[in-house]
């Protein structure tokens, strides 16, 4: 994805993986939150895990698009039936 915007230094490697797994996450906490015993905790957990990788992709050489890709494909496909 980041190849398409950043043509100069295209990027490989699990991020987008990660935040897909991330969305994941968070799709399922949506989808479960009636038995779940806390769900805004859980969400405000992932939430936090999330800002933290954020605020780590804007160091110089990390793909912020593949991250973005990553969780919201992913969350789209998990919520999507």
């Amino acid at each position: 994805m980041s190849a398409s915007f950043v043509e100069a230094a295209p990027e490989a490697g699990p991020s987008g993986a990660v935040f897909g797994v991330l969305g994941l996450m968070l799709a399922e906490v949506h989808r479960a939150r009636s038995i779940l015993r806390r769900p805004w905790r859980a969400a405000g957990t992932l939430l936090l895990v999330l800002l933290l990788f954020v605020l780590i992709g804007l160091f110089p050489w990390v793909d912020n698009f593949a991250h973005l890709a990553g969780f919201l494909v992913i969350y789209y496909f998990t919520t999507t039936n």
